[in-house]
């Protein structure tokens, strides 16, 4: 009796754990479905019923791979845990993400990351700035070197300190959440009309990149240059993801492109390749002596 009783319990937590399981393949499912990027419904059909097949009949990892190999996965997409949710997150802290410098009419903004609260710090450093300077500058200096990318919505919001004016920009191909097809801004931005040049390096990517081309190709075409440390050009990711971490997925569900400037695959060409002295890193001060930058720093902000 006893031996029954237990075969009865041990059926009835198999089944449990199969509609559990069950349960979590129709999530990933309908996740995929909702947010992968693809060009045609047929391709989005194909790679749903391989990834149904994959979850049935595989592990995990066997999803993965074989999701990369029908290309129905790429490089930044996955199902594989390791690969993006047992990483600790490497975002900087809030007062290390953003800097303002002013040097006599040169103003530097340092933006490190695109994580939250970005936008929201160089406001409040673009405040405290003495407005007059700010208006006198006539070149900004903008130093994304090191830059991977982040939140599409900061970058959104730091791009509109620079904006020329109200309009639409930017438009993308998406299914993300938040990432509307076409990007608008609502007024002129207090760093805009200016002439700029922006620091790059191969760890330059993603949002950072969007920041870069919008600036370069879009707004400020004739009075930008985009200077590459070491470097001929930027990592080259101009797709977006969005993360599940409950079904422990990551998918790609958005790419913008500007006509005649592909950057997927390829990154953005300099304009001008700068040697990097080892000894400089990130140190503001030595790279703006390697561009010929001097002059009494007015401010430093960097909360």
């Amino acid at each position: 009796m006893k031996i029954v009783l237990a075969l009865i319990a041990c059926m009835l937590a198999c089944a449990q754990t199969a509609s559990a399981d069950g349960l979590n393949i129709r999530k990933q499912i309908g996740f995929y479905q909702e947010h992968a990027l693809f060009t045609s419904a047929a391709s989005l059909k194909r790679c749903t019923a391989l990834l149904r097949a994959s979850l049935t009949h595989g592990t995990r990892d066997d999803a993965d791979e074989r999701m990369r190999r029908q290309k129905c996965f790429d490089d930044f997409s996955g199902l594989s845990d390791a690969r993006f949710l047992t990483q600790k997150e490497k975002s900087l802290p809030p007062s290390q993400a953003a800097t303002l410098l002013l040097f006599d009419k040169t103003v530097l903004v340092r933006i490190a990351s695109f994580d939250y609260g970005v936008s929201k710090l160089l406001g409040e450093l673009l405040t405290q700035a003495p407005p007059q300077r700010l208006a006198e500058a006539d070149m900004i200096l903008i130093d994304v070197r090191g830059n991977g990318g982040g939140y599409i919505t900061e970058l959104r919001d730091v791009l509109a300190y620079f904006a020329p004016g109200a309009g639409s920009y930017m438009a993308t191909a998406t299914r993300c959440d938040d990432v509307e097809p076409v990007q608008v801004v609502k007024k002129r931005g207090v760093l805009g009309g200016k002439r700029y040049t922006i620091l790059v390096d191969r760890d330059t990517m993603s949002a950072a990149e969007w920041f870069t081309a919008q600036m370069r190709y879009g707004w400020y075409d004739g009075s930008t240059s985009v200077d590459g440390f070491g470097v001929s050009r930027t990592f080259g990711k101009a797709i977006m993801q969005i993360v599940n971490a409950e079904l422990g997925m990551l998918v790609t569900c958005g790419q913008w492109e500007y006509p005649h400037h592909p950057v997927q695959g390829v990154g953005i060409p300099v304009d001008k390749e700068l040697d990097q002295p080892k000894e400089c890193g990130f140190d503001i001060k030595c790279a703006l002596s390697e561009l010929g930058i001097t002059g009494k720093q007015a401010i430093a902000g960097s909360r």
